[in-house]
């Protein structure tokens, strides 16, 4: 059995993970021990991942075979993968060689929901711990800000606010999803309705790689982006604009992404239970954006 010790399953007062942060602020790496307490996997955590991945050749090395086939959602659309499935968890047995390509470490996997959906999850950059606490229980929130949201595919969904450089003003709902190397992803139906791809001005054309596809998306600079009370403003702030025709990022009802470039900007708590998110900037918050 591959089970990860008191961290899918509620067996502890508090549990404290330390976790490594990509050279480039972008990714977070926890490393999970397993249930027979010698070996460990090393894992991107991804507050969009509604599913625990696990890498095919770690699969085969522990013995797991799939017993079912699930449908799992991306930005640019759906794929079915092999999923192995006991009385704990839920893992897909896929090969995420292609993944490992955009890290500067080599991960065994990708967990998210695992976690959030059990536990009042914090976030802290500058001890790089991530605290784990049973909901409801006492945690202090001091300097933090508080922003309701719902769920959209078991991801928080919440309202920001981003200004162009001509000074016009967007507004509508986000995914809270730090496995977006990104700030912002701007939906294609959202950008086709507001005439995005016309008023930003100049810009580029990038190509991404996401769970589910390769997704082509153009970029170019904004002024601000408001999150809550608080407003991220800076001369190089970059919003991606996408042109997928399926899957998240062609959802009529969302602007868009919020991506790891901006959340890791801030120390963060996740309350899934009563659907909270709270919010403080750290040391990050004043890192200059750069012309990449």
């Amino acid at each position: 059995m591959l089970t990860f010790l008191c961290v899918v399953n509620i067996c502890a007062q508090q549990i404290k993970l330390p976790f490594e942060l990509s050279k480039d602020n972008k990714s977070i790496f926890i490393k999970l021990p397993l249930e027979n307490q010698k070996d460990s996997l090393l894992f991107f955590f991804d507050t969009g991942a509604g599913t625990t991945l696990v890498d095919r050749k770690i699969a085969e090395k522990y013995h797991l075979k799939a017993n079912y086939k699930a449908e799992v959602m991306g930005a640019g659309g759906k794929q079915l993968y092999n999923q192995y499935i006991d009385n704990t968890n839920f893992v897909l047995d896929d090969d995420i060689s292609r993944l490992n390509k955009h890290f500067d470490k080599k991960i065994d996997g990708i967990i998210g929901s695992a976690i959030l959906n059990n536990y009042l999850t914090k976030i802290d950059f500058e001890t790089r711990t991530i605290s784990l606490d049973k909901f409801d229980d006492s945690v202090n929130y001091d300097g933090y800000e508080k922003i309701p949201f719902e769920f959209y595919n078991g991801i928080p969904k919440f309202p920001i606010t981003f200004e162009l450089k001509n000074n016009e003003k967007f507004s509508g709902n986000v995914l809270f999803d730090s496995g977006a190397g990104l700030t912002l992803l701007v939906n294609t139906l959202y950008k086709d309705k507001n005439n995005l791809l016309h008023k930003i001005g100049e810009r580029t054309s990038i190509n991404s790689g996401n769970l589910t596809s390769t997704t082509k998306y153009d970029e170019g600079l904004i002024r601000s982006i408001q999150i809550g009370n608080t407003i991220i403003k800076d001369e190089n702030l970059k919003i991606a604009l996408s042109s997928d025709k399926r899957g998240v990022s062609s959802s009529d009802d969302l602007l868009g992404i919020l991506g790891s470039k901006i959340i890791y900007r801030f120390n963060f708590i996740l309350d899934y239970k009563n659907k909270n998110l709270y919010l403080k900037p750290n040391h990050l918050f004043y890192k200059d954006f750069f012309k990449c």
